[in-house]
């Protein structure tokens, strides 16, 4: 294996580093990574120097040494020289070669960051390796790194994938904060998986700094834990497995690979709403609802779902918010209730994380859902200035809302006259052949019914009138027909079309020809009107 710098600037130097790369590398995977590579390598380990407070007492240039190997990055020394090897010999997914490279360059740097300070009181390294403590420091410091430089997924080769968290979360959770391992494979033991979690709870639900969790190191995790001032030792798994269970419940339908290795802060519940009114036929509003929550979910959560009115509402028993969503939907069923039921309240509560929310639910039956009043209107005269409601007369109405059934499928439409008499016809309207004397008050009510039994109610009351003779009945025509010159006039501006000039040239000449006779007929009636003052006969008024 020949490492060679040909191509880099400065011979592969940096000031912290001395870079090459394997000569069998393709230029992609080799000369083009260890470039790349060059270009942030100082800051990536300034960026370390930060997490460990300066404290590393570091030989300077590190050899790096980007080769054709699989399966990861090494590093082997024992001070004052160390060597460092990336594995770019295979495929690598979900990142850039280059970005890739990097987070195996902080995860072994930081490693021998803690060798050398492995005999210090806050050590992380145990007796002859980083042990289950440091690795579980150097994978959550490698993906803390990928999340600084805005990487959404942990790397991933033909080897194998690097995010570690699942192999904890996964399984039966059990206790290794208590620890202190050397004899670990990084690759199947659960007591890293613990440890990588335990310190996403430390800095991502707790809020403590990289640097204070670094600088209160232990021979245990339960160390660090007691000397951060969190509480004893005995405290420390307790407090965390709590955190944990009680958001992400053990259950295989949910998946156990946070983002980024960080199943941390955990969400909460935020928000519920429901739909407030529902029936067991439709309506126009299905039965559903949607839960939100704080924070777009990490790794898979498990909402729970119940009702204090299970003989009114099929609700489902749960709900899976999947990693990076911050909301579910959900639908439930009303079961069919007996012909006497008529209204019932019901609540649905949800339950996550030991927090719940409810949402008052009612239930209709379809004779009683509520539905808008129904709108009874005359049906008026051609002549919109001739008599209406006048006695003796034929009048007709209708319902001229139904569009506010939810299906307007199978509607009827039943009728009933209250001081009068009349018929319902074929086409849903209702006719009154001859009105009432003059003076009575008329009740016309409307019953609307569709196919799924969702029924509305409407009503108009009106007074009969006497029919207008004489010199009046001609007023009130006079009267009517400058009403409608005026509302044309007003109304004429918002014509559909009022581009249109032949639309337009016949509204005008229509205006025309009545104002004219109306003209004739205002001369008519002023002579008539001086005739009854005179005294010299005239029609009646």
């Amino acid at each position: 294996m020949a490492y060679v710098n040909t191509g880099l600037p400065n011979s592969g130097q940096t000031q912290h580093f001395q870079v090459t790369y394997e000569s069998t590398l393709s230029p992609a995977q080799g000369l083009e990574v260890a470039r790349e590579l060059m270009n942030f390598c100082d800051d990536d380990y300034r960026l370390l120097v930060s997490w460990f407070r300066g404290a590393t007492n570091m030989p300077v240039p590190l050899p790096v040494h980007v080769d054709n190997t699989t399966g990861g990055a090494t590093w082997w020394g024992w001070g004052p020289v160390y060597n460092i090897s990336l594995g770019l010999g295979e495929t690598v997914f979900n990142v850039t070669p280059a970005t890739y490279a990097r987070y195996l360059l902080v995860s072994e740097v930081s490693e021998i960051f803690m060798r050398q300070r492995q005999f210090v009181p806050n050590y992380w390294f145990s007796a002859s390796n980083e042990g289950n403590k440091g690795e579980a420091l150097s994978s959550f410091l490698g993906s803390e790194f990928l999340s600084q430089v805005g990487s959404l997924l942990m790397p991933g080769t033909a080897s194998g994938s690097f995010a570690g968290a699942n192999s904890w979360l996964g399984s039966s959770r059990a206790n290794f904060l208590d620890r202190n391992d050397a004899n670990i494979d990084p690759t199947v033991d659960p007591e890293i998986s613990c440890g990588l979690c335990f310190l996403k709870y430390l800095c991502h639900q707790r809020g403590i700094a990289i640097g204070d969790i670094i600088a209160n190191g232990s021979d245990t995790f339960e160390g660090v834990f007691e000397n951060l001032g969190l509480g004893g030792r005995s405290a420390a798994f307790p407090a965390f497995r709590s955190a944990v269970d009680s958001h992400y419940v053990p259950d295989p339908r949910l998946s156990t690979s946070p983002v980024l290795d960080n199943p941390f802060p955990a969400p909460e519940l935020k928000d519920f709403v429901a739909t407030p009114q529902v029936s067991w036929v439709p309506t126009g509003l299905a039965p559903g609802g949607r839960i939100g929550l704080s924070r777009k979910v990490p790794m898979d959560v498990l909402v729970t779902l119940t009702t204090d009115r299970a003989d009114l509402l099929d609700l489902p028993a749960d709900r899976v918010v999947r990693r990076g969503s911050d909301e579910i939907a959900f639908s439930f069923s009303v079961k069919p209730q007996a012909a006497t039921f008529g209204k019932a309240n019901a609540t649905i509560t949800i339950e996550y994380a030991g927090q719940s929310l409810q949402r008052l639910v009612q239930v209709y039956s379809p004779a009683a859902w509520p539905m808008p009043p129904l709108r009874v209107v005359p049906r008026v005269p051609t002549d919109l200035c001739a008599e209406a409601f006048v006695a003796g007369s034929r009048l007709s109405f209708a319902v001229d809302n139904l569009s506010v059934f939810p299906g307007r499928a199978g509607i009827q439409v039943q009728w009933q006259a209250t001081n009068a008499t009349g018929n319902g016809l074929s086409d849903g309207t209702f006719e009154i052949p001859t009105l009432p004397a003059a003076g009575t008050v008329v009740e016309i009510t409307a019953l609307a019914t569709n196919r799924n039994g969702v029924t509305a109610r409407g009503r108009l009351d009106f007074t009969v009138q006497a029919p207008k003779t004489g010199l009046h009945r001609e007023i009130a025509s006079l009267e009517c027909g400058l009403r409608h010159i005026v509302d044309t006039v007003n109304r004429f501006p918002r014509l559909p079309i009022p581009e249109n000039k032949a639309r337009r040239k016949k509204v005008l000449a229509d205006l025309v020809t009545r104002a004219e006779e109306l003209s004739v007929q205002a001369k008519a009636l002023a002579k008539e009107a001086k005739s009854v003052t005179a005294g010299k006969g005239g029609k009646a008024l």
